[in-house]
């Protein structure tokens, strides 16, 4: 996943564009000087920095454009190292040069971004659609995240990620694998048997935190859990929807929250 910023394309354009000002005639001054060089900046900018793949045929187009301004740049430079008082301006060949190049440029540029899969993500209830994508696990209290593992985590943030992304059923899948993770490490953290081989199940792990003594708070919030979605959503028939997983988001956000305000 890459982040895009979309105004950085916009000022390349107006700059490439603002190229158009070298026309026939036209008297080189300082301000023309100012918009080669922005130009030529920005162009720069773009072949170094942007994808080379998605932008194989506008990147190649904007070396050309470079090299053009890049001369003209270094011609009005030898000029004026000679100081012979004489005003220059462009040449019918040199503002053709520019123009063709220009459009050149814009009309590949113009198809490299219709090709690029940029899309609008809305919010998902309250949540920050910036945080589910860089990652949700971000959300929770320090004190929280000190206690969770890298596995646990990830899962969060794909949870999170799905979320944003309208994968309802696939965000409810990792952040239930979220619980799992913790829940297990949990039991071992406050010093509870492991569940046998053959029983790694959440009835399971409900019933060892219930005889182990662990908080009801804890143990109602699983069961809650377990049966108004873990259970379901193992069945490939059934799915969530946008708002049931939303629902489910935040309450595991809220269980891994109180599981790791009684783990050691």
């Amino acid at each position: 996943m890459k982040y895009v910023n979309a105004f950085v394309y916009y000022l390349l354009a107006k700059d490439v564009h603002d190229l158009l000002v070298v026309e026939e005639g036209i008297r080189i001054t300082p301000e023309v000087i100012t918009v080669l060089s922005r130009a030529i900046d920005a162009l720069q900018q773009f072949t170094e920095h942007d994808d080379q793949e998605r932008f194989r045929s506008s990147i190649a187009e904007a070396k050309s454009l470079s090299g053009i301004v890049g001369t003209l740049i270094k011609l009005i430079a030898d000029h004026a190292s000679t100081d012979d008082g004489k005003a220059v301006r462009f040449t019918a060949l040199v503002a053709d040069a520019v123009k063709n190049a220009v459009r050149k440029f814009e009309i590949l540029l113009e198809k490299d971004l219709h090709d690029l899969p940029l899309f609008c993500v809305q919010e998902q209830g309250n949540f920050s659609t910036e945080r589910l994508i860089k990652g949700a696990s971000a959300g929770h209290p320090q004190a929280t995240r000190a206690k969770l593992a890298i596995s646990q985590m990830n899962e969060i943030d794909e949870a999170g990620r799905c979320l944003a992304f309208a994968r309802s059923t696939a965000s409810g899948f990792h952040i239930l694998r979220a619980m799992e993770l913790l829940v297990r490490d949990y039991i071992a953290r406050v010093g509870l048997p492991a569940p046998a081989a053959n029983k790694y199940n959440w009835g399971e792990y409900i019933q060892i935190l219930r005889t182990g003594g662990r908080p009801k708070e804890i143990t109602d919030l699983l069961q809650m859990v377990k049966d108004n979605y873990r259970n379901p959503i193992m069945h490939p028939e059934d799915s969530l929807t946008a708002e049931e997983a939303l629902s489910l988001f935040g309450i595991c956000q809220s269980a891994i929250e109180v599981i790791c305000r009684d783990m050691p």
